[in-house]
C-alpha cells in the first residue's frame, strides 16, 4: 500500500534527522480542554422551588506546544480556539524560543491538522515535516505507539 511507503519513508527520515548533529527536531501537537462549571447541587428553604442555575458559560482551553526530545526543551502556548491564526502565532512563538542558528537546521514534527496547510502561514527557518508530509495522505503517529528509544533502535537495527 502506498501509505504504508510512505509512514516507512517517513520513519526513516524522522531517524536520519534524530541522528543528524546538525538539526534540531521538535515535535508538535495540541490539546483541547473543557470544563462545564454548572452547579450540580443546590440549597433551598424547606418549601421553595429548587432551580438550577445554568450560566451559559463553558471553560475551553486550548494547549500548543512542541517539545525537543534530546534537550527537553517545550515551547507552548495556551489559547481559547485552534486555527490558521492561532497556529501563525504558536509559529512567531517558536520561532523566537528556538531562534535560528548558523549550519543547523529546525525541523517541526506536526500531524496533518487542515489549519496547517494554511497557504499564507510564516514559517520563519522552522520547517515542517519531513517530506511535507502535512500535504498528503496523514502519517500520524498512532497514540498507542508513542515515539521512545526503543522504537528508535528496533528501527535502526532493521536498517543496518
Amino acid at each position: 500500500k502506498d501509505w504504508e511507503d510512505q509512514r516507512a519513508r517517513f520513519a526513516d527520515e524522522l531517524l536520519d534527522l534524530r541522528d543528524d548533529d546538525r538539526c534540531d527536531v521538535y515535535f508538535g501537537d495540541e490539546a483541547g480542554f473543557e470544563g462545564d462549571p454548572r452547579p450540580r447541587r443546590k440549597w433551598a428553604r424547606r418549601g421553595e422551588r429548587i432551580t438550577r442555575g445554568d450560566f451559559g458559560k463553558r471553560v475551553r482551553k486550548n494547549f500548543l506546544g512542541a517539545v525537543h526530545p534530546k534537550s527537553g526543551k517545550l515551547v507552548s502556548l495556551i489559547v481559547p480556539h485552534c486555527g490558521g491564526d492561532v497556529f501563525q502565532g504558536f509559529l512567531d512563538t517558536m520561532a523566537e524560543e528556538a531562534p535560528p542558528t548558523p549550519d543547523r537546521r529546525c525541523v517541526l514534527v506536526l500531524d496533518n491538522a487542515s489549519w496547517r496547510k494554511v497557504k499564507t502561514l510564516n514559517w520563519h527557518h522552522l520547517e515542517p515535516n519531513p517530506s511535507g508530509q502535512t500535504s498528503s495522505r496523514p502519517i500520524r503517529l498512532p497514540n498507542t505507539q508513542p515515539i521512545n528509544e526503543k522504537a528508535f533502535e528496533k528501527r535502526s537495527s532493521l536498517r543496518t
